[in-house]
């Protein structure tokens, strides 16, 4: 059972618009108006049947006025929505402006972290992209695969890279890929009016 509120607790404690709301307030005014009409025509002499007979014929269809009302209600909650998150929003930013102008140095600092947060997250970001979700730059990269030694217990990794004898074997016997290349990495030494430096 529900329990009506009093017209004073809607005006002191009001709760926010939502579309239920809207559609029980509507189908409240809408009841009100017809047993209004119903109590007039009783009051004129009319029983209670014909009297709600007589006020449905004048009323007409019911459910199309409440479609029609309901969608112009609905329009009006959207639009009210807007203002308010607009007028909300231009609160918080004036409050917000206050607070760090009344504390410059919690201002410094805000604005340093912010700086520092937005800048770590490019960086982060930035090698990501190159690394994880660009494309390798050869065509077709999704179809490309490295072939291994597995050697078992022997590194910690696991595997070791081919041979030459190896990447002769793969290619002779190969039936699975398009085709198989090599390639090679060293890590020289370069000497200059420095200390040496390895370069890979």
């Amino acid at each position: 059972m529900t329990i009506p509120r009093p017209p004073w607790i809607r005006r002191v404690f009001p709760l926010p618009i939502t579309s239920a709301r809207v559609q029980s307030d509507l189908e409240a005014e809408l009841a009100f108006h017809f047993q209004e009409r119903v109590e007039e025509l009783m009051a004129q002499g009319m029983n209670h049947d014909d009297a709600e007979r007589a006020v449905r014929e004048r009323f007409g269809d019911m459910n199309e006025y409440k479609r029609q009302t309901r969608a112009i209600d609905e329009r009006i909650l959207k639009h009210q929505r807007r203002i308010d998150v607009t007028d909300a929003l231009g609160r918080e930013l004036r409050h917000a402006a206050r607070a760090l102008a009344r504390s410059p140095i919690y201002t410094v600092v805000a604005m340093l972290t912010l700086a520092l947060g937005i800048g770590a997250t490019t960086a982060i970001f930035t090698v990501l992209d190159r690394v994880v979700l660009r494309p390798l730059p050869y065509p077709d990269a999704d179809r490309l695969v490295k072939l291994r030694s597995s050697v078992s217990g022997k590194t910690v990794a696991g595997f070791w890279g081919l041979s030459v004898a190896g990447y002769f074997e793969y290619r002779r016997h190969n039936h699975t890929f398009e085709d198989i290349g090599a390639y090679g990495s060293w890590q020289p030494t370069i000497s200059d009016e420095g200390a040496p430096e390895r370069v890979p």
